[in-house]
């Protein structure tokens, strides 16, 4: 199992084994304690053992919470140390205290239990399986498949769906015996039984109200400072970002700008651009020439249109386990090229889009609730974007409700291009065997009170569902010694974008208004 996912250690690999429990970590040493902290890792009795892929960001918090722990031995424990101690005191609510991106597993002698769980987000990966007496879970699905016990027979309608965009289904991978353990979830097992339990929600029920919007952009602009400034934590080195001429990647380059420039360490980082010469509409120069001027950022250019897909080296190979390449093809050499440097963290701005875009839905809750501003606000955002205000108004009052059936049979009506369907090339007793349709989401209950906040708590719960993107750009940087990081995925964030008035994401300035005005002063205003 170790050997099938050897890429993943690059600092070496140490295995346990203690009669019918056996753990294995590779290693790859992306903070300043993993260099010192050994895992797999035992408590001071040998009560508990932990194997982790972690980095844990509220480690000042648990330290208070946690003092006089005798499985913390320094000042500045590791993050399996960490979540060990949580583990002995909390128990299986452990996982809701910890804010990070993490996966790992415990063993716990005492109680004859295996625990495992995943971080909030889904950014680590986590699979198991389960086959007669024995469990069996590793960050990759081919490690699980080594085991004699598990199948390696194809799962037909994991594919099917799959082939429809359908991510509905965040638990089945290509292997009939092989499953994700979904984000924000943990796994126990014992007494022969396999339990699996959501630890953490996004729908809180908090909420929180500020007397204008100054601040929530200042709280935002605080939170969003914390997750880069967390995503810093590395080795010696330079820290590379993927970064576009868009809002979200500057935004995170920016700040990791002035965060590492007050350190007196502004030349670790680089920033990585894609360079466009014939598809010129691609090219984003002119947008990552200003951070370079104003900023004073390095940034190399890689040429996108000279960047192959296939066979490529430094490329993991595209098993079934994830048939996804296009274009994350261009983030592996972006890793490579950190690596060459000798670089061992690589920020993106994924998810930015899921969670700041907001949702128009918050004109029809203004509505809904008495406040007729919203069409005010609907028709000025129909103007900036030039569109007539009659199909502004369908978009945001209607669309949302209807069944797909009737929005297609609109548009054969009106002689618009009908929805997408489901590809004819598969066959039609597969798509009624799977039950298959393109995947658009559930539908919104019609009239729903709050129907904005509940698009935006689906909209961020859906980012689990872009774990294949998650997964690639985790595979791919492991395979080069790199961790690959997303400040946006900050759990901290999701629960305060689900907690403000919807009309801090998305009211009469357009999208991503939080974000804009968060960056004031510190994004060229060309890009802002």
């Amino acid at each position: 199992m170790t050997e099938a996912a050897a890429h993943r250690g690059p600092d070496g690999t140490q295995s346990w084994i203690a009669g019918n429990v056996g753990f294995a970590h590779l290693a790859l040493h992306a903070t300043p304690e993993a260099v010192t902290e050994p895992q797999p890792l035992a408590g001071p009795e040998g009560g508990l053992h932990i194997t982790a892929d972690a980095r844990i960001d509220n480690r000042d918090e648990l330290l208070r919470d946690l003092r006089g722990s005798p499985l913390l031995r320094s000042d500045s424990p590791g993050d399996a140390a960490l979540i060990l101690a949580a583990y002995e005191r909390w128990g299986e609510a452990c996982p809701s205290y910890l804010i990070g991106d993490f996966a790992f597993v415990i063993w716990d002698q005492r109680r004859q239990k295996l625990f495992a769980a995943r971080d909030a987000l889904g950014v680590k990966p986590l699979h198991y399986a389960r086959s007669g007496d024995f469990v069996c879970l590793a960050s990759e699905p081919q490690q699980i498949l080594m085991h004699p016990g598990v199948r390696s027979d194809l799962d037909q309608m994991a594919m099917a769906r799959y082939l429809v965009n359908d991510c509905s289904d965040r638990e089945s991978t290509m292997y009939v015996d092989v499953k994700r353990l979904t984000a924000a979830h943990c796994l126990a097992a014992e007494s022969g039984a396999v339990r699996l339990e959501r630890y953490w929600n996004i729908d809180s029920g908090n909420a929180i109200r500020y007397r204008d919007f100054v601040e929530y952009s200042d709280h935002f602009r605080d939170l969003m400072s914390r997750a880069v400034r967390d995503r810093l934590r590395a080795p010696a080195g330079r820290i590379g970002i993927s970064m576009s001429g868009g809002l979200d990647s500057c935004s995170v380059a920016a700040l990791a700008r002035n965060e590492l420039a007050g350190r007196g360490e502004a030349e670790r980082l680089v920033a990585f651009s894609y360079a466009f010469n014939e598809l010129s509409n691609c090219d984003e120069r002119r947008y990552s020439q200003a951070m370079i001027d104003e900023l004073g950022l390095e940034i190399e250019y890689l040429d996108a249109e000279r960047v192959g897909v296939f066979g490529e080296s430094g490329l993991p190979a595209a098993g079934f386990e994830l048939p996804l390449v296009t274009t994350n093809a261009l983030q592996c050499n972006v890793v490579h090229r950190l690596h060459k440097m000798g670089g061992r963290v690589h920020l993106t701005g994924q998810g930015g889009d899921g969670m700041l875009s907001g949702t128009r839905l918050v004109y029809l809750e203004h509505l809904l609730h008495g406040r007729l501003d919203g069409l005010a606000a609907l028709a000025a955002d129909a103007r900036a974007r030039a569109l007539p205000l009659g199909r502004a108004m369908y978009r945001a009052l209607f669309q949302p409700y209807l069944p797909a059936w009737l929005q297609s049979l609109g548009r054969r009506l009106t002689g618009r291009r009908s929805l997408a369907t489901v590809p004819d090339w598969i066959r039609p007793e597969v798509v009624e065997r799977a039950g298959l349709s393109v995947y658009r989401g559930p539908p919104l209950r019609p009239w729903a009170r709050y129907p904005a906040r509940r698009a935006i708590r689906h909209y961020i719960t859906a980012l689990e569902g872009d774990v294949d993107a998650l997964y690639w750009l985790d595979k791919c940087g492991a395979a080069h010694g790199v961790e690959t990081r997303h400040p946006y995925l900050d759990r901290r964030i999701a629960e305060f974008v689900t907690a403000v008035p919807p009309e801090a994401l998305l009211w009469r300035d357009g999208s991503k208004r939080l974000l804009r005005a968060a960056m004031q002063g510190i994004l060229p205003e060309g890009i802002r």
